[in-house]
């Protein structure tokens, strides 16, 4: 199974930069597993936008067949929202949530984001 894992570039700070930092130091299963940052600290929006414009071609390319999103709230929650609408039907997604406070999050959005949310992410 090839993987790739979707987030901020594993050696920025934050915890899920420490978790994608673990995986690429620790994990030697037998599956594949491709990283795609979407945030630095020195350049969050161009790599945002570099994200974008590659996520596909890296699907096709490694012969993708999970891509594991590793989600916390605000802005980290509508970038992997777009992110997640441009993975082929075919590939099947992880919505990983690390945000401790997304229930705040979700009671302070407005009609429009609730409904998108239920929508694409609620099972």
């Amino acid at each position: 199974m090839n993987i790739l894992m979707v987030g901020p570039k594993s050696d920025s700070k934050g915890g899920i930069a420490t978790v994608i930092a673990n995986f690429k130091e620790y994990y030697s299963g037998e599956n594949q597993v491709s990283y795609l940052a979407t945030w630095t600290e020195k350049h969050k929006f161009s790599t945002g936008i570099k994200a974008v414009l590659t996520l596909r071609k890296i699907i096709r390319k490694n012969k993708i067949d999970v891509v594991h999103f590793h989600v916390a709230q605000k802005s980290s929650f509508y970038r992997k929202a777009l992110l997640a609408k441009l993975v082929p039907r075919r590939t099947k997604v992880i919505f990983h949530m690390h945000a401790s406070q997304f229930d705040t999050f979700y009671k302070l959005a407005g009609k429009k984001a609730k409904k998108r949310f239920s929508e694409n992410f609620l099972v």
